[in-house]
């Protein structure tokens, strides 16, 4: 009866102080409990502070990757390059014996939904084969230059998507490669020699290939986001009546076979310079918006209180903060749909466990979603976040009738993409193109108000 009680008080409370400016709601809730029992509520202004600091890498091993060259007077320079090993079926063999046991012909298809930049510029594709053995890395790397070995070195050739862009039942946009034939005659040849090495995933990965890398060495004017890659082998057969016909074989990458993204980024030092008006979020592997709560301001919430058991006779509630976004008007790159607002401290496990913000309510918020109708991201509800750092970190001191609160509350803002099912969020990664947000640093835009309620028996 009291649980039930406690929780109409709890509702009165909210009712009252978001009509209300006094600090201190000392009475409120007596009215509708017994005369023994009694809540008290205040009212707190908190303060971050906001800075820019920098994100070395991503968390991505899905199939997904950059490819090519960008340059924004603000953003800055940004080049997106990746490796990616290709999968088959156990046991693989070609379904027919090529014309003479020779190879046609070779062809990369990345296939992609969205681009930045200009779609005619042209773009030099560099593609080399990886050497054998490849185990993926499932961080992003400055830069992949190290796996960029001349004499594996299968294509190089200019490109555009206005020029080279192929389709699939008028809906898929696939990029289309040139490679040389070699490496398909390589694994023709090795299916009749050695089928032993195709038995296996491991077996091909350590015999056959390794993987592929695609970069880009010239021109910056647009970055592809791929979504996936298949090599295609094309070959000419003889069928029963000896008449020549073509066929085909595929393999392709998966989320089970490993990946690595190279992003390199440029005018890092302008971004992170102090600056009194505005932060940046530059993606992916850029730059965040890093956001603190002091100490002293956490331990605002506890003047004038003596011990409380947090999270249980003390709650904290009613927690909203929006960030507006404020970028140039001539700003060539979109922000991202979606911000998640979490620990600095557990940004990387959040996204290698597979985590969304359902899975880690108390810790991890979703923003409402970016549009032009909505330029901002609003988190409606963070004091659970706000609790559980004080449950761990705020202490009482009896001799100084006093609470001290041990760490500063230290958040991040980080770009993410989000998979859904009837509005409900299914997936969350890190944000895989690049993206630019300026943020205000205005005092009214980094103030949180929060109440507090201390339920009395």
């Amino acid at each position: 009866m009291k649980s039930k009680i406690y929780q109409l008080a709890l509702a009165l409370v909210l009712a009252l102080v978001s009509t209300s400016c006094n600090d201190e709601l000392s009475s409120i809730g007596e009215i509708v409990q017994p005369g023994s029992d009694r809540v008290e509520s205040r009212l707190h202004h908190l303060k971050f502070t906001a800075k820019t600091v920098r994100l070395d890498s991503i968390y991505s091993t899905s199939t997904a990757g950059l490819l090519g060259e960008i340059s924004d007077p603000v953003y800055g320079d940004f080049k997106g390059e990746f490796i990616a090993q290709l999968r088959f079926a156990p046991g693989f063999k070609f379904p027919h014996i090529p014309k003479e046991g020779k190879i046609d012909s070779v062809d990369l298809l990345l296939r992609y939904y969205n681009y930045v930049g200009d779609r005619t510029a042209p773009l030099k594709v560099s593609i080399y084969e990886v050497e054998r053995g490849f185990k993926g890395l499932p961080f992003s790397q400055p830069s992949l230059d190290k796996y960029r070995k001349p004499e594996l070195l299968l294509s190089s050739d200019f490109v555009s998507l206005a020029r080279n862009t192929v389709y699939a039942q008028d809906t898929v946009s696939f990029l289309r490669l040139k490679v040389n034939k070699e490496i398909g005659q390589r694994i023709y040849d090795l299916s009749k020699s050695k089928p032993q090495v195709f038995e296996s995933q491991e077996a091909f990965n350590e015999g056959v290939l390794g993987g592929l890398l695609l970069t880009s060495s010239t021109g910056s004017g647009c970055v592809v986001e791929a979504r996936s890659l298949t090599m295609a082998i094309h070959y000419t057969y003889k069928r029963d009546k000896g008449k020549d016909t073509t066929a085909m074989v595929q393999f392709i990458n998966t989320r089970q076979t490993p990946q690595a993204n190279g992003f390199t980024s440029s005018s890092m030092e302008t971004l992170l310079a102090p600056n009194a008006d505005y932060t940046y979020i530059k993606s992916p592997a850029g730059v965040v918006t890093e956001l603190e709560l002091s100490t002293s301001e956490l331990e605002k919430v506890f003047q004038g209180r003596g011990p409380l058991n947090i999270g249980t006779s003390w709650l904290l509630a009613d927690a909203s903060i929006s960030f507006p976004v404020k970028n140039p008007e001539d700003m060539r790159l979109n922000p991202p749909a979606y911000m998640m607002l979490m620990p600095k401290d557990s940004v990387s496990t959040f996204f290698r466990s597979g985590e969304t913000e359902r899975s880690q309510a108390a810790t991890a918020y979703l923003s409402s979603r970016y549009s032009i109708r909505s330029t901002a991201y609003s988190f409606s509800n963070i004091s659970r976040l706000l609790m559980e750092h004080l449950r761990l970190h705020a202490r009482y001191d009896a001799q100084s009738k006093s609470w001290s609160v041990a760490r500063p509350l230290v958040l991040h803002l980080v770009p993410v993409s989000r998979t859904e099912a009837r509005d409900a969020t299914t997936g969350l990664s890190e944000h895989l193109a690049p993206t630019f947000v300026r943020l205000s640093k205005k005092e009214k835009q980094l103030k949180l108000d929060i109440v507090s309620t201390e339920f009395k028996l």
